[in-house]
């Protein structure tokens, strides 16, 4: 009885999860990742322009 199968209608790889088509597309890449988008172009850059408007800002209000 060691070969006995409860259903012998059923796909035999059925039982094995790692053989789902998401999860070997997932991990047998066919396409270039492509690379990550940022919308913001550079953090630094925007805190650096911001920093000098409020150095701006301040010399404004200390000549007032």
């Amino acid at each position: 009885m060691s070969g006995f199968d409860s259903n012998p209608f059923a796909d035999p790889t059925a039982d094995n999860p790692f053989n789902d088509p998401a999860v070997t597309q997932a991990t047998n890449p066919s396409v270039e990742p492509v690379s990550q988008y940022n919308p913001i172009p550079q953090p630094n850059a925007v805190a650096a322009a911001a920093q000098a408007n409020l150095l701006r800002q301040q010399e404004e209000l200390e000549r007032k």
